[in-house]
C-alpha cells in the first residue's frame, strides 16, 4: 500500500527592493462597498493605522523609511507618507492604487523592516500626486505670515515649490496643526482634521491665498495651478464651527473663491446652506451667474465634502457641476466667457480681493438663469472693499485642484473612504517574510476511506457430483496509526456456506489474518504544524488455495 501526502502551504511572496528583502508583509482588503463605479485609474487611496499594536511592537524604522506599499506584493507603488509615529502606532499616508474598481478584489500590501536603515524614493512621492495635480494642500503645517507657510504636496509644488501663501498683515493667517504637538488621526485639539489635523480659520480676518495676481499675498503663489484650465475639479472638507445668518447684503462665509469684479468662481455658506457657482459681469453692471444651493442643511461643528467640477469643452455643453458629500447638488450651464477666464486672486477661507455672491431671495428666476432678462445685480463683496462678514470661522483639510474633470463616482468614492477612515481597510493577515528551511517533526493522523477488492480462488476435490453453491462474506478492518512510518494490519474473515443438492450439508468456517507492513516515508519542510485528512484507495489482491474433501 502506497500512502501519498500533500501539504498546501500558503507563504506571501517576499517584497524586495535593490538587493534588500523586506520581513513583514501585511495584507489588507479595500472596502468594495465604499467604492463606487470604476475603475478609477490611479486612485489616492488614504491608509490609517491608529495605535496599531503589531505596528509598535515591530522593527520598522522610527521615520517611516522602509515603509512600502504594493497591490500584489512585489510592485511597489507611489505613496505619501503624510504622519507616522512608530511610539503611538500611528500612520497616515496616502497609496496610488493603479485600478479601483468596486466589483473587484482590491489588496493593498503594507511593507516594512527592511532590515537595514533605508530611505523614501523622492521620485515615489512626487509621483503620488502626479501632473493632473496643481495644487494638493494637506493644510497640515503650523502657519506663519510668510510665503510657503502650507507645502504643496503635488507633482507641481514638489518640483516647482509652489506653496500656499497666508495673509501677511498682522500675523492674519490661517492657523495650521503642527502633526509634531498634536496625535493623529485622533487629536483632541482645536486643530483635530478630518484626517489628521487641518488649517482653522478665525472667522475675523485669516484666510490662505492658493494664487495671487494683485499682490494682497506676499507674491505669486503656485503659478502652475492655472485658474483658466478648461477641466477642472476643486475640492475640500470643511467644518464650520459657526454660521452666517445669511441675511441680505451678502453675509456669508466664503469657502473658496477664484477671480474678481469681471467674472470668478466661488463657493460660500448662506445661513444653513452650502452654495457653489459662477458669475461674469457685462456692460452696465449687468451679469450673467448662476448659483446651485445644497439641499442638506449644515451643521455647526460637522465635516462636509465640498467639490466643484469645470467642464468646458471645445464643443459640447460647457457646464459647472456642485457636490456636495459625494452628491451631486446640481449643474449649471455656463458661457464660455463665466470660467475660467480670469485673472485674479484665489483663496481659501475668505475673499481675497472681489467676488461676487447671490444675495438671499436672489436664487428665483430671471436672476438665476444663465444667460439672464432683466438688469439683475449680483452682490458684491469683497475683502478689500466693504466690511461684509465673509470670513469662514471654522477648519479645513485635503484641499485639491486637478485639470481633469472628475466624475460622480469617483468623487463619491472619495469622499466615503476619507469619511470612514480605518473602516474603508480590513486586515487579511500578517506575515513575517523568512526564508523556510525547517526539518520538522511532524504527526499526522490518516483517516482512511478504503475500497478493497479481494480475488478468492477455491480449488474443490469432490469424490461426488454434486451441485454446489458457495456463499462466501468478507469483512474487512483497516487500521492505520503512525507517526511518520505507517503500519498497515488487515483482518480477513472468512466462511464459506456449502449446500449440495443430494442431502449433504457442510458448513465450513476459513479465517485467515493477512498482516501487511507499509511504510510511508514522510519528509515535510515547513514552519507549521499541520493536520491532513487523506482519502485514497488501495486494492489487495489475496489468493486463497483451498481444498476441500466430500465424503
Amino acid at each position: 500500500e502506497t500512502v501519498s501526502l500533500t501539504d498546501s502551504i500558503s507563504v506571501s511572496q517576499i517584497y524586495s527592493e535593490s538587493g534588500v528583502t523586506w520581513g513583514v508583509d501585511r495584507i489588507f482588503t479595500l472596502n468594495s462597498d465604499q467604492i463606487y463605479g470604476g475603475p478609477h485609474i490611479d486612485f489616492p487611496v488614504l491608509f490609517t493605522l491608529d495605535n496599531d499594536s503589531a505596528l509598535k511592537l515591530s522593527d520598522v524604522q522610527s521615520d517611516g523609511g522602509d515603509i512600502r506599499f504594493t497591490s500584489d506584493g512585489l510592485t511597489q507603488l507611489s505613496y505619501e507618507i503624510e504622519y507616522f509615529n512608530k511610539a503611538d502606532g500611528d500612520l497616515i499616508a496616502w497609496v496610488k492604487y493603479p485600478s479601483l474598481s468596486g466589483d473587484t478584489t482590491n489588496l493593498l500590501h503594507l511593507h516594512y523592516e527592511a532590515g537595514q536603515t533605508i530611505s523614501h524614493d523622492g521620485v515615489i512621492l512626487r509621483d503620488t500626486w502626479d501632473e493632473i495635480y496643481k495644487s494638493v494642500l494637506h493644510l497640515n503645517q503650523t502657519s506663519t505670515n510668510i510665503k510657503g507657510a502650507y507645502a504643496d504636496a503635488s507633482y507641481n509644488g514638489t518640483v516647482n515649490a509652489n506653496d500656499a501663501d497666508v495673509k501677511y498683515t498682522d500675523n492674519n493667517f490661517g492657523t495650521g496643526g503642527g502633526l509634531t504637538s498634536s496625535k493623529a488621526p485622533t487629536a483632541t485639539s482645536i486643530t483635530e482634521g478630518r484626517i489628521g489635523v487641518a488649517a482653522d480659520f478665525d472667522g475675523t480676518d485669516d484666510f490662505i491665498c492658493i494664487d495671487t495676481k494683485d499682490g494682497d499675498c506676499v507674491s505669486d503663489q503656485n503659478p502652475a495651478y492655472d485658474d483658466q484650465i478648461d477641466q477642472r475639479t476643486i475640492s475640500f472638507w470643511f467644518n464650520p464651527e459657526t454660521l452666517p445668518s445669511g441675511a441680505a447684503k451678502g453675509d456669508v462665509s466664503v469657502l473658496y473663491e477664484e477671480g474678481g469684479t469681471v467674472n470668478g468662481l466661488n463657493m460660500y455658506i448662506n445661513g444653513t446652506k452650502f452654495v457653489g457657482g459662477a458669475y461674469a459681469e457685462g456692460s452696465g453692471y449687468k451679469w450673467n451667474g448662476a448659483w446651485v444651493t445644497s439641499s442638506k442643511s449644515l451643521e455647526a461643528g460637522s465635516w462636509y465634502f465640498a467639490a466643484m467640477v469645470f467642464d468646458n469643452p471645445a464643443s459640447g455643453d460647457k457646464t459647472l457641476k456642485i457636490y456636495l458629500d459625494g452628491e451631486l447638488e446640481g449643474t449649471i450651464n455656463v458661457e464660455t466667457n463665466i470660467a475660467p477666464n480670469h485673472t485674479d486672486d484665489d483663496g481659501l477661507g475668505a475673499v481675497i480681493s472681489d467676488t461676487k455672491v447671490m444675495y438671499s431671495g436672489w436664487d428665483t428666476p430671471p436672476c438665476n438663469e444663465v444667460p439672464h432678462s432683466g438688469s439683475c445685480n449680483a452682490g458684491d463683496i469683497g475683502n478689500d472693499s466693504d466690511e461684509q462678514s465673509n470670513h469662514f470661522d471654522g477648519k479645513m483639510d485635503e484641499f485639491r485642484v486637478t485639470d481633469t474633470a472628475r466624475d460622480s463616482d469617483w468623487l463619491k468614492t472619495r469622499y466615503y473612504s476619507e469619511l470612514s477612515g480605518a473602516s474603508f481597510i480590513f486586515v487579511d493577515a500578517i506575515t513575517s517574510q523568512e526564508t523556510l528551511g525547517l526539518t520538522d517533526s511532524v504527526t499526522v493522523t490518516v483517516t482512511k476511506s478504503q475500497a478493497i477488492s479481494e480475488s478468492v480462488s477455491l480449488t474443490d476435490s469432490i469424490s461426488k457430483a454434486a451441485s454446489v453453491n458457495l456463499s462466501e462474506s468478507v469483512s474487512l478492518t483497516d487500521s492505520v496509526s503512525k507517526t511518520a512510518a505507517v503500519n498497515l494490519s488487515e483482518s480477513v474473515s472468512l466462511t464459506d456456506s456449502i449446500s449440495k443438492t443430494a442431502g449433504v450439508n457442510l458448513s465450513e468456517s476459513v479465517s485467515l489474518t493477512d498482516s501487511i507492513a507499509k511504510t510511508a516515508g514522510v519528509n515535510l519542510s515547513e514552519s507549521v504544524s499541520l493536520t491532513d485528512s487523506i482519502s485514497e484507495a488501495h486494492v489487495n489482491k489475496v489468493t486463497l488455495s483451498e481444498s476441500v474433501s466430500l465424503t
